[in-house]
């Protein structure tokens, strides 16, 4: 940098046009250089993690026989740890020393890096637990070392909840949706159970996992207000409604398809009233997403999912093999059950609530007629109809 004495000691004796030249190739000098500095310093956690990730990945290929197997899947779930990890040192950084230096924000400037590593580390635990499924359904051997895969989960469940202090990561809240997703369809994946028992224990496991996001969807506020205590910035409580109420209404869906499959396909009572059981739950989580606001749609939804819940639950009791007719009669016996017990549900717990109407027009708005009076009218209009018919 150029100091005030030499400035003076230049500009002695020229011209005023010349030491403005001079002075503004000066400032552009010192923005290029500020300029590559505000590279340098967002470039390098990016270079970090690479270098990082690139020494695992050695480290893995030549000492792999001490950990776990050869194969691409513990591979991938090492350089998942290796991104995620250090992430979390990143994040503490971006919030402790990077976001209160005095270099202002720009348009332009990169993404941190530990928004980069959840969102990179969450797409490959989904692709890696995906692969395991798809593995599992079709019976082929997988070499997968188990607690390196949940290291792998774990690492990145640690760096998406320590997004949740990163107000523009708004990616969180979905991503924990699906990480809880991965963890249950791991589960699964881990108990190797043959393709024909995956109908069965995938009912199950997803239909108590739409039991327990619905409890945490309608605990929301709650929630939010808890992590508010813990420094967690302020969220939106109507933006998970617009993702995660369509997706437990696909699981629940899934859940239903997977206990009328079972119901078809095992022989044994207790081989199908748990699916059947499952199917009956998602009545209550599809209620859970509707809560107190009554939105339109989900309760009648509800309802379906409980009537075929329960005539899933009648159909166990009958063996596999009986006729078309018995299940039948069946079907109409649970309806007419699941009819008497509506019958003495009142109609407001059905009926969505009407919003944007005050209580003056409530007030101002004509009462409805009981049926006596309405019967009293159309007695007049009909005795007022034949009087004029017999005039004329």
């Amino acid at each position: 940098m150029v100091n005030g004495a030499d400035l003076l000691a230049r500009d002695h004796g020229r011209s005023r046009s010349a030491v403005v030249v001079d002075r503004r190739r000066d400032g552009d000098l010192s923005v290029g250089r500020h300029d590559r500095l505000r590279v340098d310093s967002q470039a390098s956690p990016y270079t970090a993690a690479l270098l990082f990730n690139v020494a695992a990945s050695i480290y893995w290929i030549f000492r792999h026989g001490q950990w776990g197997s050869a194969g691409i899947v513990d591979f991938v779930n090492i350089n998942i740890v290796a991104l995620a990890v250090p992430s979390l040192a990143w994040l503490v950084l971006e919030f402790q020393v990077f976001q209160k230096s005095p270099m202002p924000k720009r348009a332009g400037d990169w993404m941190p890096v530990h928004r980069m590593a959840a969102v990179l580390s969450l797409a490959l635990v989904v692709l890696t637990v995906a692969f395991g499924l798809e593995s599992q359904l079709t019976g082929l051997a997988l070499r997968a070392t188990p607690w390196i895969g949940w290291c792998a989960l774990a690492a990145c469940t640690a760096l998406v909840v320590g997004c949740l202090w990163d107000e523009s990561a708004s990616f969180a809240p979905a991503g924990l949706y699906l990480l809880g997703l991965a963890t249950v369809t791991l589960i699964v994946v881990q108990l190797e159970t043959p393709p024909t028992e995956m109908l069965r224990i995938g009912a199950i496991v997803l239909g108590g996992y739409t039991l327990i996001t619905g409890a945490l969807f309608r605990s929301r506020l709650q929630l939010l207000i808890w992590l508010g205590r813990l420094g967690a910035p302020p969220r939106e409580r109507s933006t998970a409604a617009g993702w995660l109420i369509p997706a437990n209404l696909l699981l629940a869906a899934i859940v239903l398809i997977l206990g009328c499959a079972a119901d078809f396909r095992f022989a044994e009572f207790g081989s199908r009233w748990p699916s059947a059981v499952a199917a009956l739950a998602q009545a209550v989580a599809v209620g859970l997403l509707a809560g107190k606001s009554r939105r339109f749609g989900l309760r009648q939804i509800a309802l379906v999912a409980g009537v075929i819940g329960t005539v899933l639950g009648a159909w166990s009791f009958l063996p596999i093999d009986v006729e078309i007719l018995n299940r039948l009669v069946v079907l109409m016996i649970a309806l007419a059950a699941v009819t008497i017990l509506l019958a003495t549900v009142p109609g407001k717990l059905l009926v969505p609530r009407t919003h944007g109407r005050s209580r003056r027009d409530r007030c101002s708005r004509p009462s409805s007629r009981s049926p006596h009076s309405r019967w009293r009218s159309f007695s007049l209009l009909k005795s007022a109809t034949i009087y004029r018919i017999a005039k004329s």
